[in-house]
């Protein structure tokens, strides 16, 4: 099997190994951000830097004071103490705990990038309320905050809702031991036994979605307006029955691969004009 090229096919992978996708808990967020995480620590030599001697740490799912004072699925930031330098050789790096500098919470007056997540994915008539959320956001953000917002946009005509209406239904032992492993098996006979767990779209919602969405501003280089400075958006196949996968074959003409690309190498080229060259 091939590996996953970007964080976005390695989510699509672990909804397929636990059978279904969850967007209410972080475990599915949580691997985007490691993932573009261990990509920018790769690709951006004044990021990678600053990360290993400590001049920044790394949250997720940490509560910043603007954006409606959400929890934020991404932050990069100054830590909250000083820390002094230790040789690189003994400095740690865990992609998998709370900060990169143990016991440190992120200074909130001086954050560097702070990155959301959304999809829209269940039903699309949702696509208002997640918009609302990544349109709040930009616009307290400085001109010294790097801003970023991922959004799945599921393609699927029929979403079987696991986590929030069959899982319920049928209770966590029977969902255990009798669901689960059909949802693994991508057992097409789900839509029909649970029908009343099934989401409907009409055939023009994702569309609609990828065009809201693609209203929100993007800042330009000079950062002389608000907006975001990237926004990824990236169509998917969800159903919970038939696999799961990042849709490169889509209606909207997104090349997954380059704009991910794009979207790494715009926060990189920011963090250094903003960061790379002052002296910590």
């Amino acid at each position: 099997m091939l590996q996953p090229t970007t964080p976005f096919d390695a989510h699509a992978e672990m909804v397929n190994r636990m059978g279904y996708h969850n967007h209410r808990v972080n475990t599915h967020s949580n691997i985007i951000s490691d993932g573009i995480l261990r990509d920018l620590w790769e690709l951006c030599p004044a990021l990678h830097a600053d990360l290993e001697e400590g001049h920044v740490g790394y949250w997720k799912n940490e509560k910043i004071n603007w954006g409606r004072g959400r929890v934020t699925d991404v932050v990069v930031a100054e830590p909250s103490f000083q820390r002094a330098k230790e040789p690189r050789r003994q400095t740690t790096f865990d992609w998998h705990g709370a900060a990169s500098i143990k016991g440190a919470k992120p200074n909130l007056k001086k954050l560097r990038i702070v990155i959301e997540h959304k999809s829209v994915v269940t039903a699309h008539r949702n696509r208002d309320a997640r918009h609302d959320d990544l349109n709040n956001m930009w616009q307290e953000a400085t001109s010294d905050v790097i801003v970023g917002a991922t959004v799945m946009i599921g393609l699927a005509e029929r979403y079987l809702n696991v986590a929030d209406q069959l899982k319920k239904r049928v209770g966590e032992e029977r969902f255990n031991a009798e669901i689960v492993p059909r949802l693994k098996a991508h057992d097409r006979t789900l839509f029909d036994d649970f029908a009343f767990a099934i989401s409907n779209n009409k055939p023009d919602q994702s569309r609609k979605t990828f065009e809201k969405f693609s209203t929100l501003p993007i800042r330009p280089p000079d950062r002389s307006t608000r907006g975001f400075d990237v926004l990824f958006l990236y169509p998917v196949h969800y159903d919970n029955v038939n696999p799961a996968y990042v849709a490169r074959d889509n209606p909207f003409g997104i090349n997954i691969d380059s704009n991910y690309q794009e979207f790494l190498k715009r926060i990189c080229n920011d963090y250094t004009r903003l960061w790379g060259n002052k002296t910590q």
